[in-house]
């Protein structure tokens, strides 16, 4: 298990990226909620990039063909990308804007 870091200060989007740190991602808790016509995912763990604490929620809509089927959507790998949500300030960052300003994709294997 990752243990957990303390947040990097730094400026809001920086250009190059920092390090990403590929265990701090892969320790984040991901849930599915699956509707009818929705699958909504949450991302709940620290940004690999600034080690603040996040939550992402990312929603898709399923286009059901006939009841309990879905048309392209439902099976196989779904890339999602993932931006930090974190509630730290960082410098530059755009009024009420939340987050290091960084993304990463994270890849779900749908059944």
């Amino acid at each position: 298990m990752t243990q957990p870091r303390a947040h990097k200060e730094g400026v809001w989007q920086e250009d190059p990226k920092p390090t990403f740190m590929p265990e701090v991602s892969d320790a984040a808790k991901i849930t599915v909620k699956k509707t009818f016509f929705k699958h909504e995912v949450t991302v709940k763990g620290n940004c690999p990039y600034c080690f603040g604490e996040t939550e992402f929620v990312y929603s898709m809509k399923v286009i059901p063909s006939m009841l309990g089927a879905t048309v392209g959507q439902g099976h196989g790998e779904v890339d999602i990308t993932v931006a930090c949500r974190c509630s730290h300030e960082h410098e530059g960052a755009p009024p009420g804007e939340l987050g290091c300003g960084q993304s990463w994709t994270i890849t779900l294997q749908e059944n």
